[in-house]
């Protein structure tokens, strides 16, 4: 799905996919984050998700390494 989006030039799409492959979120979730949702926590650079369904979904979840550079391009846009 991911190459298929790139080959259509649906960059948005890609990197939403990438990121859901990655991380497990919900797509509302990942569609909610903002540049102040990339934090450290503990050291390691996470996602801040805080709304979801359930209390329970708000949440840090670790920016996986191959993710780095995606994540580093949305927040400098």
């Amino acid at each position: 799905m991911h190459s298929k989006a790139v080959e259509k030039g649906k960059r948005q799409l890609a990197d939403l996919i990438k990121i859901a492959a990655y991380t497990g979120a919900r797509i509302e979730e990942i569609c909610r984050l903002k540049t102040s949702s990339v934090v450290k926590e503990d050291g390691v650079d996470c996602f801040h998700i805080t709304e979801g369904k359930t209390q329970a979904s708000v949440r840090f979840v670790p920016i996986h390494p191959v993710l780095m550079e995606t994540v580093k391009r949305l927040v400098s846009s």
